[in-house]
């Protein structure tokens, strides 16, 4: 009872009227159905529960088990779908495998999906024949207006700063008219790219100076598919992104020693054999060649006649 009262007290989201619905996704309060339809729009929610949401050990139950093993289920299903289709044989293609394997030589953490998954669909990330670099396909958020932009062929070799004025020079009108009042020093925009190998209960980012490179934001960090750069604007906006702590020191000298001299740093680090492992070897080789055991009988050694 004091729940559902807690619930009536909560105002609409959209009109700020007493509330009568929650959205299965965002978790939003409505109060009817212009008002769910105008927060899918708002908030850029579908309206369908998050089936990958984290859910902490305490709130788990006998339902929240099912759920999760029928999504398993359904995952495993799709992509055998997935993969006895013949239509999409070719979606692999050889572009994306060198892609692949260049990508990881040049220090990129690149994993690529699933054919049949969105996210490759959208994916045009190749390589550059002229700087023998990566173009990639990058997702700009930019939560303080609502709006998201997927930007291809951007060159490794161009810095952060000139990749976001020429995405916003280069916008539509309807969407360039909510981001420019957001973004007019550029200098005071913050950029973050999620840390994928975080746990999902306790998020973090990458920041990505302006002045640098992509290609030196990126080299070492996992991306699936492409990266999403998230942008902030404000302070406190920017507090909303846990920044994830640099590795350096000791780190940054073995990542160096994986160069030239990777394998003397190898060797270096080798342990010697120690003189009581060469004498028990020898004394399991003499126990080998003892005569009185009888190789053809497997039992002769347990002496059961």
């Amino acid at each position: 009872d004091t729940c559902s009262r807690k619930m009536e007290g909560e105002a609409c989201a959209v009109c700020g009227k007493p509330a009568k619905y929650t959205c299965p996704r965002c978790e939003r309060r409505t109060c009817r159905m212009k008002c769910v339809k105008a927060h899918k729009v708002k908030f850029e929610c579908d309206g369908k529960r998050d089936r990958t949401r984290f859910i902490p050990p305490s709130e788990f139950t006998d339902t929240t088990l099912a759920s999760d093993f029928n999504f398993l289920e359904e995952v495993g299903k799709n992509v055998n779908r997935t993969k006895r289709d013949p239509r999409t044989k070719g979606i692999t293609s050889r572009s994306r495998k060198r892609l692949s394997s260049q990508a990881s030589k040049m220090g990129y953490k690149l994993q690529l999906m699933p054919s049949g998954m969105k996210r490759p669909k959208l994916n045009r990330s190749h390589l550059d024949g002229q700087t023998k670099g990566v173009r990639w396909t990058v997702d700009f958020r930019f939560p303080c207006a609502g709006v998201a932009i997927l930007k291809h062929r951007v060159s490794d070799t161009h810095t952060w700063a000139d990749v976001l004025r020429h995405v916003i020079d280069n916008l539509d009108y309807p969407r360039k008219t909510k981001i420019q009042p957001h973004t007019r020093e550029i200098e005071k925009v913050a950029l973050f790219m999620a840390n994928e190998q975080s746990p999902a209960n306790k998020k973090t980012y990458f920041s990505l100076p302006l002045t640098s490179t992509v290609c030196e934001s990126l080299i070492g960090r996992r991306i699936i598919e492409y990266p999403t750069v998230y942008v902030a604007v404000t302070d406190s906006e920017q507090k909303q992104y846990p920044v994830e702590e640099e590795h350096t020191g000791e780190s940054k000298d073995v990542k160096e020693g994986q160069g030239v001299g990777a394998a003397h740093h190898t060797d270096a680090l080798q342990p010697s054999r120690p003189p009581e492992t060469e004498q028990l070897v020898g004394r399991r080789s003499d126990y080998q060649q003892q005569p009185d055991v009888n190789s053809a009988d497997p039992y002769a050694m347990f002496n059961l006649s």
